[in-house]
């Protein structure tokens, strides 16, 4: 759409605000929100995803390409089978399709490859999200560049008040909350990830996440 910046147009699709529900779940963005605060061009309502979806699908809003990593078949895969996607046994991006998607994979052809969509006739070609993301990844803004240095140095900072509390007999779940409370006190939402605090014959357990023994 050539009236929207790069030719491109977003349109979230949020839960409304609901001031009844918010008083026990906290506060939405609501559909002003993600224009205002995240940037969307349009918003709507979550409860209108399915029916845009199902015009995607079909070819009625005359899209030509589909990005997606989600299964384009009836058949439960797990992202390991997806399109240029890893994925660690156990790990939660090994689950199962969402099953809301499902009723309109079954109305996609399959689409292992980008050279296989290029021979579709029908719109819209199917694409893997996975490889494009990754391009798109390559090069930051200004703006992402300076979030991840102040990361490092919060991150940095926590990590070295954590060392200094690693003591003989300290339990892993002490020194998790002092990375924790470290990087949340200088600012940050949180970790990215669970620590792996791993003590003793844990030691070696590469994504040791239990944290609850002790040297």
């Amino acid at each position: 759409n050539s009236q929207h910046k790069n030719g491109v147009k977003t349109i979230l699709f949020v839960r409304p605000r609901d001031p009844r529900t918010e008083i026990w779940d906290g506060p939405r963005c609501g559909l002003d929100g993600a224009v205002g605060f995240f940037g969307a061009d349009e918003a709507q309502p979550i409860s209108k995803l399915s029916d845009y979806l199902a015009t995607v699908v079909d070819g009625s809003r005359g899209f030509t390409e589909l990005y997606t990593d989600l299964p384009t078949s009836s058949t439960a895969h797990t992202a390991s089978q997806l399109p240029g996607a890893t994925a660690v046994a156990d790990h939660a991006a090994s689950a199962p399709a969402v099953p809301a998607w499902s009723r309109y994979a079954a109305r996609l052809p399959p689409a292992p490859s980008a050279s296989l969509s290029r021979l579709l006739t029908r719109p819209p070609r199917v694409l893997p999200l996975a490889s494009r993301l990754a391009e798109l990844r390559l090069i930051k803004s200004d703006a992402e560049v300076a979030v991840m240095r102040e990361a490092g140095k919060i991150s940095g900072r926590a990590f070295v008040e954590t060392m200094a509390a690693t003591k003989p007999d300290v339990p892993e779940y002490v020194l998790q909350a002092t990375m924790e409370f470290g990087v949340r006190r200088r600012g940050a939402d949180g970790l990215s990830f669970v620590p792996v605090v791993a003590a003793g014959p844990s030691a070696l357990t590469v994504h040791y996440v239990m944290n609850k023994g002790r040297a």
